[in-house]
């Protein structure tokens, strides 16, 4: 048989008065086992509070803290570094897939448009062939905002893949990112110019 409590002798506001109480419900709530004591039915409060008398029995153990995980940090797989339009950007990959910092707008075929009659209006209506795609960056470069995706970069991988890109087909692996990543945007066009293999791509 399970053990009990004595509810006679010992009211649930005594109990749940008590430090030792607040102190288990505390850990329950950390570890994801209760979301709030005071809105549980009569019958679940009991529940809570035999675990508490176990949890007693047991010498009062401390909860182990669950290895969280911040939801805002991502797990960089790939880090690029863009020149567009004059303008440097930063986005990158993740290793669940996402895609972070690059949107593209796609652009349809245009057709032309017809009325109730399936006669031709003279004006053109968007398809459903896709011609284009047009690359949206949403985090420009900073010295400072490199650094930061680099460090969380190299939390998850000594070696991270760090890339340089300028214009559709021009893409350069850094050798060093600790080093090469970050240096100014001059010297960054050297580098890719510097870099082996056809037209600066570097594996």
């Amino acid at each position: 048989m399970g053990k009990t409590i004595k509810t006679k002798e010992v009211t649930i506001e005594e109990i749940s008065s008590q430090e030792d109480f607040k102190q288990f419900v505390a850990m329950m709530e950390v570890t994801g086992q209760l979301k709030n004591f005071d809105e549980l039915a009569l019958d679940e409060q009991r529940e809570v509070i035999n675990k508490y008398y176990l949890w007693k029995d047991k010498g009062s153990p401390k909860a182990e803290m669950p290895k969280l995980k911040d939801e805002k940090e991502h797990e960089i797989l790939k880090l690029y570094r863009v020149k567009h339009r004059g303008i440097q950007y930063l986005w990158y990959m993740t290793t669940d897939g996402q895609r972070i910092g690059l949107d593209y707008e796609e652009i349809h075929n245009q057709e032309d448009e017809y009325d109730e009659n399936n006669q031709p209006t003279g004006r053109k209506t968007e398809g459903k062939t896709i011609v284009d795609r047009k690359p949206h960056y949403t985090i420009e470069y900073t010295k400072q905002k490199g650094e930061e995706l680099l460090a969380l970069a190299s939390k998850y991988n000594d070696y991270p893949n760090c890339y340089f890109v300028n214009g559709p087909n021009n893409k350069v692996k850094c050798s060093d990112p600790e080093t090469e990543f970050n240096v100014d945007g001059k010297e960054m066009i050297k580098l890719m110019a510097q870099a082996p293999g056809h037209k600066g791509r570097r594996v």
